[in-house]
């Protein structure tokens, strides 16, 4: 004991010893970080995502109720009953001018049929026209971006809301070009979103896309245009991933189209590799508490 203690002793901390200490540790930090990067993919650049939808149509009953809960503003609502109340007297009209151009048709013989029809055809066209009032939603969802006051003006097909989706939420990850080559469908993952500081769920690839647009080529009939990179250094592409969230309790965290999420896929790295990359990604949620 008292040997190794004299060896130990007689080591001498000179610059040369430092500088080959300093770049040992250099060169295993680059070496850790190549194994993470190919077998425990990480990356911060991912956002969550869900099926949005533009609502160009409304209907006064079912507006009824989001008024009734302060989900929109009365001015809406009754600007909804406007709409609906002309469409139901466009309707009526009609109606009365088939039964005006019935009894006037009484002693006619010729072209009897054809002005019914077309009369019937503006029935037809105005009940469309009321039936387009009706919307459903196509799931349960928000409504988001409704930026409308009584007596604005909207053309027909105009979208007047947007319908955010709460049924189907999935992650979309961009993963650089030289770590992506492990990632796999149905390998599991570990996700920490900004939002909710501390907390790590588990997720699932979905797939991974097989292109970006960097790459197409777009047929023109000309010699292909070839420009020089501006960069010293060729920057790696990124590719989606996409990954469903496996335990998310929806009710107690609530999600956002567009939050920043980060993320870590295990390969096959081993205990080793996925307990290091499952540390740094429990470190960055922490993180997120103060930035």
């Amino acid at each position: 004991m008292s040997s190794l203690k004299s060896k130990i002793s007689k080591i001498q901390y000179t610059p040369k010893f430092w500088i080959i200490l300093i770049v040992s540790l250099i060169i295993l930090l680059i070496f850790y970080y190549a194994l993470l990067d190919r077998y425990t993919p990480y990356t911060d650049d991912a956002y969550i995502q869900t099926y949005v939808v533009q609502v160009a149509q409304r209907k006064y009953n079912d507006l009824v109720p989001l008024a009734e809960k302060n989900y929109i503003a009365q001015l809406e609502l009754d600007s909804a009953l406007d709409q609906l109340r002309s469409q139901e007297a466009t309707l009526g009209q009609a109606k009365a001018e088939l039964d005006s151009s019935r009894q006037a048709l009484e002693y006619t013989i010729e072209g009897e049929f054809a002005i019914i029809r077309e009369i019937e055809s503006q029935i037809a066209y105005a009940e469309y026209n009321l039936a387009q009032t009706t919307v459903y939603a196509p799931s349960d969802g928000y409504i988001s971006n409704l930026q409308l006051v009584n007596g604005a003006y909207v053309d027909v097909g105009d979208a007047v809301l947007t319908f955010v989706d709460d049924e189907s939420w999935w992650i979309v990850a961009n993963f650089r070009e030289n770590s992506i080559g492990r990632i796999r469908e149905g390998q599991s993952a570990e996700i920490s979103i900004a939002m909710y500081p501390g907390k790590i769920f588990t997720a699932e690839v979905e797939n991974a896309d097989w292109g970006v647009r960097a790459g197409q080529g777009i047929p023109s009939g000309d010699l292909p245009d070839v420009e020089n990179p501006e960069n010293w250094f060729n920057l790696s592409q990124r590719f989606p991933v996409r990954l469903k969230i496996a335990n998310l309790d929806e009710e107690q965290y609530p999600l956002r189209v567009g939050a920043s999420v980060s993320v870590s896929v295990f390969t096959d790295g081993g205990f080793l590799l996925n307990g290091l990359a499952g540390f740094w990604l429990r470190i960055g949620s922490i993180v997120n508490y103060v930035y």
